[in-house]
């Protein structure tokens, strides 16, 4: 029940993080913005989980607060899954690698709506046209997702813009990562495919963006600061790597062999695990809720980074 929820309040997370610097959290004192912030988000993941339950199975209350809802309801578990991934890899493509610019024009609170509006239109669109048709089927959509949000975080998030960010010209720089992370993804989910079924590439695939969001934003890409630009990107890329072997271990040997739920494969629990529980986990904890309650041990620190981590990823040049 829980993971199209989740999957549904990930973009509303990414704008009150990234593009409402925390409003309408911000208007209170204290420890209240960031209760506030997580609870609208909340509210928000039901209300778009309906609107997702209309595009593919049609509202059912039922199917939407029960795992197995029984006859005459269809499950929103997996069902709506491929269209909150693809609005969700809409909203971290305009945000980390087009720099929000079709809309940041706008002010704050306009431009995240504007975003998510137009997120959510790419994101139905793809899915009625490739999903629903049976142009191709969900869990290869799914994984071919995750691949290219692999594509997204690695240079965006964890190598901080690298190696786009050598392009200084804003259009030049948009239409050489877009052209790039789209064929980066085609040539790594099709190579993917000789050897991985979707579901196995879905889960290293959402392992790996877990671990770029805990390097990347939670420990800022340590060591990146540490080595010279190329020995700092190698040793981040390394680390990465042994994170998301680390974690896709783990996740593995905690679910073992058990079937977590009749028809899902151990790898879709991985999948969700990875991404809605540590990747979430990291959004929310750097951008919403600012490292609290660690954040006091930060600003002891004399070199005043504590709050960088906290900016958008795609903003950082």
């Amino acid at each position: 029940m829980g993971g199209p929820i989740v999957t549904f309040g990930l973009p509303v997370v990414a704008m009150i993080a990234f593009w409402w610097e925390d409003w309408p959290g911000s208007l209170l004192p204290g420890q209240w913005p960031a209760l506030t912030d997580t609870l609208t988000a909340v509210v928000a993941a039901f209300v778009f989980t309906l609107a997702g339950q209309a595009v593919v199975t049609g509202v059912d209350l039922a199917a939407l607060f029960q795992a197995f809802p029984g006859g005459g309801h269809r499950a929103t578990f997996p069902a709506t899954l491929p269209l909150a991934a693809g609005i969700f890899t809409a909203m971290l493509q305009l945000t980390l690698v087009n720099e929000g610019r079709l809309v940041r024009w706008l002010p704050r609170i306009p431009a995240g709506i504007t975003a998510l509006v137009l997120c959510w239109a790419i994101g139905a669109g793809l899915y009625l046209w490739l999903v629903r048709d049976h142009v191709v089927p969900g869990a290869a959509y799914g994984a071919w997702l995750t691949v290219l949000g692999v594509w997204q975080v690695v240079p965006f998030v964890a190598l901080r813009g690298w190696p786009f960010s050598l392009v200084r010209t804003t259009w030049l720089r948009h239409f050489i990562s877009n052209i790039a992370l789209v064929a980066g993804t085609v040539v790594t989910y099709v190579a993917a495919r000789q050897v991985f079924e979707p579901a196995r590439i879905s889960a290293l695939g959402g392992c790996l963006i877990a671990a770029v969001l805990i390097v990347g934003m939670l420990l800022e890409s340590w060591p990146l600061d540490r080595f010279p630009p190329v020995a700092g990107r190698l040793a981040v890329l390394a680390l990465v790597a042994m994170v998301t072997l680390v974690t896709y271990g783990l996740l593995a040997a905690a679910v073992g062999n058990h079937a977590w739920r009749p028809g899902a494969e151990v790898d879709d629990w991985i999948t969700f695990a990875s991404l809605n529980g540590l990747g979430l986990a990291v959004i929310l904890h750097v951008a919403i809720w600012r490292r609290w309650p660690v954040a006091v041990l930060r600003e002891e620190q004399p070199d005043g980074r504590a709050g960088r981590a906290h900016e958008a990823p795609g903003r950082r040049r």
